[in-house]
């Protein structure tokens, strides 16, 4: 057993067996580790640079004991604070995001829940910037990046609304988003504020979707890898001018 293991500026790198991942490369910028052996978890405090958005993640748990047999099977626990991620790294979003939460699991099978906060997230289609809050419960593959929202509780401006579904990485190409959306009594101006340069919003009033949401991986910006297939309604609807 080893009592403290103190590591600066390192590069955790877990391989993969599929042929349609790459293998996950993680940005460590410190990371102190103790008790370190072969039959009981080891606790650490790391810190962890995130690509995408940019920013630090600072998480304090459990890992381990490693399994040499099936790496995915270790288990791990912790809590996390991501900090001023800028999601200005996402082409054709912006805003600087915050969360917290926890997690548990298996390296292959990580629960997670926790909050995030965006004051002033944005789409490049109107730079209307706008509050958004989520609550949500993931399944994450650490192995892999592919992550199961089960679910996020959303609020934007004034309108609640819910997400479930996939973010599947792809070799080579980056990401793959499914979700199920549902606004069960949104305000219409809230959505139009976020996507359309046209200010005051041209329309006041409730509306519900159901629909599925998906965006493409590749270069382009957001809005332009979007498609969204289901059903709007509107009801109580004012124009503004």
């Amino acid at each position: 057993v080893v009592d403290e293991i103190v590591v600066d500026d390192s590069h955790l790198v877990i391989g993969t067996n599929k042929p349609n991942k790459d293998p996950k490369d993680f940005e460590l910028q410190q990371i102190v580790m103790h008790n370190v052996g072969p039959n009981h978890p080891w606790k650490y405090d790391a810190t962890l640079v995130n690509a995408v958005p940019k920013g630090n993640i600072h998480a304090v748990g459990t890992f381990g004991p490693w399994n040499t047999e099936s790496p995915g099977d270790s288990s791990v626990t912790g809590h996390y604070t991501f900090d001023h991620a800028d999601l200005n790294t996402i082409k054709g979003i912006s805003g600087m995001l915050s969360s917290v939460g926890d997690f548990k699991g298996q390296l292959n099978r990580i629960e997670v829940e926790g909050t995030t906060e965006t004051p002033d997230f944005a789409l490049d289609t109107a730079n209307h910037p706008m509050p958004l809050h989520t609550t949500y419960h993931a399944i994450v593959d650490g192995t892999s990046g592919d992550t199961y929202l089960q679910p996020v509780e959303a609020k934007l401006g004034g309108s609640e609304f819910s997400c479930s579904g996939a973010i599947v990485n792809v070799k080579g190409k980056g990401h793959i988003i499914d979700l199920d959306v549902n606004v069960p009594n949104g305000q219409i101006q809230d959505f139009l504020q976020l996507a359309v340069k046209t200010e005051p919003a041209v329309m006041t009033g409730q509306v519900a979707i159901k629909a599925k949401l998906h965006i493409r991986p590749g270069k382009e910006t957001v809005s332009k890898k979007l498609g969204l297939q289901g059903v709007v309604t509107l009801q109580r609807i004012g124009f503004t001018k």
